[in-house]
Formats: structure tokens, sequence, C-alpha cells
């Protein structure tokens, strides 16, 4: 993030002395908490199409403050040259620009990610209900001020949420150092969306959800909407997103079904030919892994107790009776350590 002069020096000491779980999300999130340092780039379309927002935002993942953007510019906003020449905290510059590349008029946002807050009081598109495409604040202090600012790239029907950072996992104590270093990532595994939690796999509080104006979707009076169709595909059975291949015995019918590109396609007849296989006299859990888990880094079912390092965030995670649990303070307890 980038404070405000005000703030600069105190954050940078949070990075040593913070507790733990404090010290983990500032040093993985890097963004703008003033709101009057950097020039906004605008546009004046009127229809903003809310899912090519997620997709312009998923195009960038891995890529950096001066980076070639999918766009075939550089940098994102001011992102390279907006700390004096040099890379400043970026997320809110890459949550404009995406913004921006979508069609959306981003008058009255800056560097700042506070600036999204104010820019949904407004507009009156501040809510408390994730849409494909908002923004989501984390972290509002008052006053344009807040820690940090991300785009919704997914909905879940049961309530949680992917999104796409930028400025996230850079190192270094000054803002040129950590801003250089940090990239675009997807926040994943799926976090708990309700305003006012502060999910695990973030470190922050949610603010509010903020969607562009002239977009469709949001509001607190919309239910999640169904999950956003990728290569993956939600299970009710097992009550979680599945990869793409994998094979689910259903608990309504107990017919085999696979993803397939985001859809379910019958596979009673020869489930085999899956990734994974998840039958209902296993509790759900991959065949012969008894309560293993699903890893997407390592594309492959788990066993129990194992320890993965996440590719979307680096955290530690580990297999617990069918279910990741995040082992990040101490992955040494795992049966077995996969690190990125």
């Amino acid at each position: 993030m980038r404070p405000s002069t005000s703030l600069r020096s105190s954050v940078v000491s949070g990075f040593v002395s913070a507790v733990p779980v404090v010290a983990l999300a500032m040093l993985a999130a890097g963004c703008a908490a003033s709101s009057g340092d950097a020039e906004a780039v605008s546009s004046t379309a009127d229809a903003v199409n809310t899912q090519s927002i997620a997709s312009i935002a998923l195009a960038n993942v891995g890529k950096g403050a001066c980076s070639a953007n999918s766009a075939g510019g550089h940098a994102f906003a001011s992102s390279c040259t907006g700390n004096g020449g040099q890379p400043e905290y970026w997320c809110a510059d890459f949550a404009l620009w995406v913004w921006g590349q979508a069609g959306v008029n981003t008058s009255g946002l800056t560097a700042a990610a506070g600036s999204f807050y104010t820019y949904g009081l407004d507009h009156g598109t501040l809510h408390s209900t994730p849409a494909v495409g908002d923004a989501v604040v984390f972290d509002y202090q008052g006053g344009g001020v807040a820690d940090h600012v991300a785009i919704v790239t997914q909905v879940n029907s049961n309530g949680t949420i992917e999104s796409v950072s930028g400025d996230w996992g850079g190192s270094g104590s000054s803002e040129a150092a950590f801003s250089s270093s940090s990239h675009v990532v997807k926040n994943a595994p799926a976090y708990d969306s309700k305003e006012g939690q502060a999910p695990g796999e973030i470190g922050m509080t949610i603010s509010g959800y903020i969607s562009a104006a002239g977009a469709s979707g949001g509001g607190t009076s919309s239910p999640p909407p169904a999950p956003t169709p990728a290569s993956g595909c939600y299970s009710d059975t097992l009550s979680k997103e599945m990869p793409n291949n994998a094979c689910v015995q259903s608990s309504s019918d107990s017919v085999w079904y696979q993803c397939d590109n985001g859809s379910w396609a019958d596979r009673a007849t020869d489930p085999s030919g899956c990734n994974g296989t998840y039958p209902l006299s296993n509790s759900g859990h991959s065949t012969g892994g008894g309560a293993g888990c699903y890893s997407d880094t390592l594309g492959k079912e788990m066993p129990d107790n194992a320890c993965v390092q996440s590719k979307s965030n680096d955290d530690w995670y580990q297999c617990d009776a069918g279910s990741w649990t995040d082992r990040w303070t101490d992955p040494t307890a795992c049966n077995g350590v996969y690190a990125r």
C-alpha cells in the first residue's frame, strides 16, 4: 500500500514489530492509503461488462509494476514511476487500470486504495454483497485511507469469493523495493466474502464492495450470483469448487459427473478417465486418499496431513481430514511438505 507521509513510517515499522498475522498481511500486499497524490486514468464508455473486468484482471496475473500489460502497454497507470520515477505502492493503480480497460469512467479514482471507497459513496455503488467486477476494499480507515483494494473475479454460491490483487507478495522495507518485487496474484483459495470479516487468505478486514458506475450487478439487495464458469465446476455434493476433469459421484442420484470446462458432464458409464474421483463411499474424498485434499498448486490429490505452499499467495496449508487449513506459522508439523 502507498501510505501518506504521516502514515508511511508507522507502516514500515509494522513490518518488523507487528504480531505475525498482521506482519504477514502487510508484507503480502502493498497498496495506496492516501488519496491525493496520483492522477486518475479515465474512460468515457457508458456500458460496462463486469465479466470483462474479471477477465482483464486475470489476464495480468504474474505481472509486476513495470511489466508489459495485457493491453500491449507498459505498467498499470503510474505503478512504475509514481514514486519519484520509481515503482510506487500500486494495488489501486492496478484496479484503476483494469476498470479503465473495461470501459469504466474512473474519474475520481487515484493511486490510493481508499479512493475506491469514496468513489462508491459518491456514485451510490458501495454495498456489502459482492459481484464479479467489483472492487473490494480492505481496512478502510476513513478520509480516503485504506490498506488494500482488489478486483472480485469469482463469486460462489456458498458465499465465498476469489479476487485478483496488484502489488502482492513484495519484499524490502522501502516503497520502491517492495513495489519492484511484488506482482499481480490471484487470491485463492476462495475466501469468506462477509463484510467485516478478515479472511485468512488476505489478512485484512473487508470494508465493502464497490461496483463500477454504469455496471450491472452488485448492491445489497442482490443475492450472491452462481459460480462464474471457468475451468472448474462447483459441486453441491462436496460444497466446493472442483478442478477441471475431476469426477464427483452425485449425492442426489449416485451418478458420476465429470467437470468439463465449467459444466458437469454425465460419466456414469466410465469415470475412470477423470483426473480425480470422489465417490460417495469414501466421504467425498478421492479414491485411495481417504481424507485427502485436492491441490490446485500441484494439480493432484494430496494425502491427509500433507502441507502445500500455495502458488496463489505463498502461504502454507495442511490437509486436515479433507479440508485445507492455514499452517503458515508452522508447516513443520506436516507429514509431507511441498514447497513452491
